[in-house]
């Protein structure tokens, strides 16, 4: 999505990564595959679950130090509502640099952003009680599992919520 927007090298800037199962691990171990199918080098820098500023601007400065990188993607929408003002503060003012950022809902779509990724949490929330209640009740011998389809979310489109 962000390649039609004119990014050529992206880089990921995410949180902490828990177990192996956790959103963090996932979102980098995606950003990782996509970026050998683009045959770039991938740029990721991780962060604490909430950082400082001054942590954020040393991410922000070790991702762009790639001279190659034109585009940042957030793991999570709280930073990246930051990154302006820290991308200012670093000589780098907003416009210069391309950035995205994962969603929990297409309401919280910032206009500065082009695109978000759309996690339908609520909806997660509630296949998630679906599965659980099956497995209290018709218990399965082996591991169960649900797929829960994320949507990219286009600025342009955000007023049209079948998008």
């Amino acid at each position: 999505m962000m390649a039609s927007q004119g990014a050529h090298h992206v880089a990921l800037i995410c949180p902490e990564p828990g177990d192996e199962y956790s959103w963090g691990r996932q979102i980098v171990a995606g950003y990782r595959q996509w970026c050998t199918r683009q045959n770039i080098h991938p740029v990721v820098e991780v962060v604490s679950n909430f950082p400082t500023n001054r942590e954020l601007d040393a991410s922000l400065a070790h991702a762009l130090s790639d001279g190659d990188v034109d585009s940042i993607l957030f793991g999570w929408q709280d930073v990246a509502l930051r990154a302006e003002a820290a991308l200012t503060r670093l000589g780098r003012p907003a416009g210069t640099v391309s950035l995205a950022t994962l969603l929990s809902s297409q309401d919280n779509l910032h206009d500065s952003y082009p695109a978000g990724l759309d996690l339908r949490p609520y909806e997660f929330g509630q296949k998630t009680a679906i599965v659980l209640c099956e497995a209290i009740t018709r218990p399965s011998s082996g591991p169960t599992h649900q797929v829960h389809e994320a949507s990219v979310v286009l600025a342009s489109d955000r007023s049209h919520p079948s998008t």
